[in-house]
């Protein structure tokens, strides 16, 4: 597959990110909080996470997710739900590499922004990955 589509994929992975991660952000107000943000101050909210979301994870998907759709793809591993799970623990072992260095609060503080973090990762994960197994299946029968 040429690598091409897969910088394509992770592309398109990381600006739909974007598009999910102000659909579940009121779950993690809700966790944190104990209760969901307020609606008149949500628009804003959701075009600042929009925004912060899009960016993290095209920066994700450029450094982290093309050279592990690379290597799956080259071992024949390229399958949405393990491209999936690797984006999950790469989100969560750069969430904790940040949170540990940046001296977070316990674990016990931050697990909904990192369960946040590792829902982001693998939804680009398994989105990339469908994106060119997609390309894969067209390329197949447009050649037979």
């Amino acid at each position: 597959m040429p690598h091409i589509q897969i910088i394509k994929a992770n592309i398109i992975a990381g600006l739909l990110s974007g598009v999910l991660a102000p659909i579940i952000w009121p779950l993690i107000v809700l966790l944190t909080e104990g209760k969901l943000p307020t609606w008149s101050s949500y628009p804003l909210a959701a075009l600042s996470i929009f925004s912060f979301a899009t960016i993290l994870s095209l920066i994700g998907c450029i450094i982290i997710g093309i050279p592990t759709l690379l290597i799956l793809e080259n071992n024949k591993l390229n399958k949405p739900i393990i491209a999936g799970l690797s984006g999950l623990v790469a989100a969560s072992v750069v969430f904790f590499i940040i949170s540990i260095s940046n001296n977070y609060p316990s674990l016990s503080q931050s697990w909904p922004l990192a369960a946040f973090f590792a829902c982001i990762g693998g939804f680009c994960g398994f989105t990339a990955s469908a994106l060119t197994r997609r390309s894969r299946r067209t390329q197949q029968s447009c050649a037979a």
